[in-house]
């Protein structure tokens, strides 16, 4: 299986024009199927992780790994993850992901990223935690969260997304107008705390950062550490 970190191999010489072209084909029209072509592209480029190469090759490929790479090549959050992310383009400056898989279950999951620094002065800090979005089955609450936000409920589906794309939409905004009514848990044994900076405080007026992040960008930290089940 392969892993983020191997993800991270892309280099600016593996981005050939065929590479790029073929990721977004790939994306475009969520041909699986092209993962060995774009294999063969990328070995063409001089990219040699075996295990990614094995993986983008393999007969029943695992999808959201290999979107890791195609998502590495693109320059993007990973295409095919069941997160869908929303924010700030610097994930820095704050953004959470969200997983609506469990949606019928009454609930859906996040991970939300903090800028502390804006938040309250912690210079460089971040602010990593696990959220459960409740009441995903609740129609009255959905209603006053919608409200709350000063959302309309009611409004029409534009032509050019499809219904299906549309309702994963609505799923989204529903659940960020849950999360921001308060109607969630935070997993506090989870929470982390990031220094970015390289010089940057540990510490500051009661916050205490876990660890200094080092030659790693928070996006891959991110999604290799909280990400993952």
């Amino acid at each position: 299986m392969p892993t983020f970190r191997a993800g991270a191999g892309i280099r600016p010489a593996h981005r050939t024009s065929n590479v790029v072209e073929l990721s977004r084909a790939i994306v475009n029209g969520r041909h699986v199927d092209r993962f060995p072509v774009l294999a063969d592209a990328l070995e063409e480029a001089g990219f040699c992780d075996r295990a990614v190469l094995d993986e983008l090759r393999s007969p029943s490929p695992l999808v959201e790994y290999c979107g890791e790479i195609v998502g590495r090549i693109l320059k993007t959050f990973n295409p095919f993850s069941r997160w869908e992310y929303s924010g700030d383009t610097n994930l820095e400056y704050g953004g959470v992901f969200i997983d609506v898989t469990d949606w019928r279950r009454g609930y859906c999951s996040a991970v939300r990223v903090t800028d502390l620094d804006s938040g309250c002065g912690f210079v460089g800090a971040v602010m990593i935690e696990h959220i459960t979005i409740n009441g995903t089955d609740d129609a009255e609450i959905i209603r006053r969260a919608y409200a709350s936000c000063g959302w309309n409920l009611g409004r029409e589906r534009p032509e050019s997304m499809p219904p299906a794309g549309w309702k994963s939409f609505l799923r989204y905004l529903i659940a960020e107008a849950l999360m921001s009514y308060w109607h969630c848990d935070t997993d506090d044994t989870r929470t982390e705390i990031l220094q970015l900076e390289p010089d940057g405080p540990m510490q500051f007026d009661g916050w205490r950062a876990d660890k200094r992040l080092h030659n790693t960008d928070l996006r891959a930290y991110v999604e290799s550490v909280h990400l993952r089940d």
